[in-house]
């Protein structure tokens, strides 16, 4: 892997700092990636747990870097070792007495777990790292922010992390720390970092955090050169200013690193096969950890005192349920009593809706009787003046002529989208099409035809004018997102997509018959496995030609994973606990 800048700029503690999408954790990925081909000793600290691409390779058929996973990450196959908030001093000392490469990993865990890790490993790394270490904090507003603190442990967790910073040169220490919120990071820890890589920003107050670093470099005019162009950055485009280096600041585009794509959505990434995952030797340190881990359970008061009380108060309720059971059981002469009460009461206001309504299926049945005679009576003449025998009878025409038809008017086109706060935010259209934006977090034009059923020219052109009037965007992947200013514009008709059985649920009243056949096949029958299409026929009771078509539509909404002859469930179906 090639670094888009001088190698000396690693040697310092670098700060990158840009919005969501903007690719941050690509760039730090590459400068990874180049350290693990020269073989450095690289340790990071992932709060999302998406880090685990290192593993294997592009297509996820092959393997990448054979780094250790400890906790928790969005692929649950991605985990070597499983660890727990005691675990932060073993796994330190793992760091420190060899070359281990690792991510850690914290997905879904809370912040007090995690700080609770956290502390004890930075004191050990601290402590006892004797040779070059380069340490790679994602996320640093979660270790590091600049708010009021109301507990003693997020403090201690602040002044670490300044203070292995701001000493941690002298012992080897090189960090790499990014987030997309400069504005919420402690400014003890920004001071810290001699290298600034400045990625798309776009909100006043993280440009200000930005402005507020390069100051310190004393030289304005290059300063406000950068900040008039933060905006319009592309993704993986960003300057490079390292001072103490007299480097920069350089625009550069970063590569797109060699590894695995896991920082993509779970819906729109590949598929990693079973050979595609790096191994390394994990017996000692599954050895050392599980030993540890098991004694801090055994031995930590406040787990057997919770575990204690939880036993407690299952026993009360199971007691109370059974006392309830035994004393307040009805006997089946009671039960039969209010059964019947029960359905008097539920019957007895529908009668008089189900008397009218039998009345108007009557008045229907004997107008359809009328008209049918009618029709026969005219079939009847017709036929006679076909026959040239024209019939003794005259057929009186229906007691209501028709009302007369009025011509066909044109559709008034959508009014054009207005910026919010100026004449009430988007169209009706419009607020569809930024609302699945929003959603989908990026969608192509294709998926917005499925999502909102409108076609490529009224899509097209709700599209152009929401770009124009800066509510949405469509970046270098080709894909249209919804800007900050779009998500505010459509206010509350923005609704998050759930994840897990709860994003089922809320598709199925939106999907058509054929659609909900097939889904719920592949969710509630297959529990996600990979199927040949084929096999959806008899189940589903569809033609093939229909099957097809319905995929391609459950596709574009993200709810199926398809390649040419199989299909499954996408992961965002199933609960992740399960």
């Amino acid at each position: 892997m090639k670094l888009p800048f001088p190698a000396q700029v690693l040697e310092t503690h670098t700060a990158t700092l840009g919005k969501t999408g903007s690719g941050k954790s690509s760039a730090n990925r590459v400068i990874a990636e180049y350290l693990l081909d020269k073989k450095q000793r690289v340790c990071i600290v992932d709060p999302k747990g998406d880090w685990w691409g290192l593993k294997t390779s592009a297509d996820g058929k092959g393997p990448g870097y054979p780094v250790i996973c400890f906790g928790d990450f969005k692929d649950e196959r991605a985990t070597d070792i499983p660890i727990n908030d005691r675990a932060g001093r073993e796994v330190a000392e793992l760091v420190c007495s060899g070359n281990r490469p690792c991510v850690i990993g914290f997905r879904g865990w809370s912040t007090d777990a995690m700080n609770r890790f956290y502390l004890e490993f930075i004191q050990v790394l601290y402590a006892k790292n004797s040779s070059k270490l380069f340490c790679f904090l994602g996320e640093v507003q979660n270790f590091a922010p600049k708010a009021k603190i109301f507990d003693p442990t997020s403090g201690r967790v602040i002044h670490w992390t300044n203070k292995i910073l701001s000493e941690g040169r002298g012992l080897g220490f090189s960090f790499f720390i990014d987030s997309q919120r400069p504005q919420k990071v402690h400014n003890d820890t920004l001071d810290n970092c001699e290298t600034l890589i400045a990625m798309r920003t776009v909100h006043p107050a993280a440009r200000s955090a930005i402005a507020e670093w390069m100051k310190g470099a004393g030289d304005l005019e290059k300063s406000k050169a950068v900040l008039d162009t933060l905006a319009s950055l592309k993704r993986g485009e960003a300057w490079v200013w390292s001072p103490e280096n007299a480097i920069g600041p350089e625009r550069v585009q970063f590569p797109m690193f060699s590894t695995f794509d896991s920082f993509a959505p779970p819906g729109e990434q590949k598929q990693v096969s079973k050979a595609g995952w790096s191994t390394v030797d994990l017996a000692a340190v599954k050895e050392k950890l599980a030993n540890v881990i098991e004694e801090h359970k055994a031995n930590d008061p406040q787990e057997l005192k919770a575990e204690i009380n939880r036993l407690k108060a299952e026993n009360r309720k199971l007691a109370a349920s059974n006392h309830h059971v035994a004393t307040a059981m009805p006997s089946k002469e009671e039960l039969d009593k209010a059964t019947a009460a029960a359905v008097r009461t539920a019957v007895i206001p529908y009668q008089k809706h189900i008397a009218e309504i039998q009345n108007q299926v009557s008045r229907i049945y004997a107008r359809t009787e009328a008209a049918t005679q009618y029709l026969n009576d005219v079939l009847t003449h017709c036929t006679a003046i076909v026959r040239k025998d024209p019939p003794a009878f005259t057929i009186l025409p229906p007691t209501q002529e028709p009302a007369p038809r009025t011509a066909a008017r044109s559709l008034p086109r959508p009014a054009p989208a207005s910026i919010p706060g100026t004449n009430g935010g988007p169209s009706i259209g419009e607020r569809k099409i930024l609302t699945a934006a929003a959603q989908f977090q990026g969608v192509e034009k294709e998926q917005l035809t499925v999502l909102t059923g409108y076609k490529s020219t009224s899509r097209n052109e709700y599209v152009k004018r929401l770009i124009a009037a800066g509510l949405a965007e469509k970046r270098s992947d080709g894909k249209i997102y919804a800007t900050d200013a779009g998500i505010a514009a459509i206010g509350r008709d923005y609704e998050a997509l759930p994840t897990g059985r709860a994003l089922y649920e809320w598709w199925k009243p939106r999907l058509s018959a054929g659609e909900l056949r097939i889904l719920s096949y592949l969710v509630d029958q297959a529990h996600g496995r990979e199927l040949e299409k084929t096999a959806l026929t008899e189940p589903t009771g569809l033609k093939s030609t229909s099957i097809n078509e319905y995929i391609k539509r459950l596709a574009a909404r993200r709810l199926v994973v398809s390649g040419p002859n199989r299909i499954r469930a996408a992961e965002t179906l199933f609960d992740s606990s399960l």
